[in-house]
């Protein structure tokens, strides 16, 4: 259909859980501060804290520089 009507649409992962990593990778490897809520989102998709700071590790060891967290949320 996209073909045909030049229309993108969102194709989000099958997996919320993939899903909520993959939004929070791409919010980090884009920005230098990760906001709370976006921490909160990969909580609430079922993500530790712990789970975080590895997505972080990684992404600063391919982009030369981790994202400044803005603040865990409560």
């Amino acid at each position: 259909i996209g073909v045909l009507f030049g229309i993108r649409a969102a194709r989000p992962l099958a997996n919320e859980w993939l899903e909520g990593m993959r939004r929070f990778a791409v919010t980090a490897w884009s920005r230098e501060v990760v906001r709370a809520r976006d921490l909160k989102h990969l909580f609430d998709a079922g993500y530790s804290s712990n789970d975080a700071w590895r997505i972080l590790a990684h992404i600063g060891e391919h982009r030369g520089v981790i994202p400044e967290v803005e603040g865990w949320p409560a």
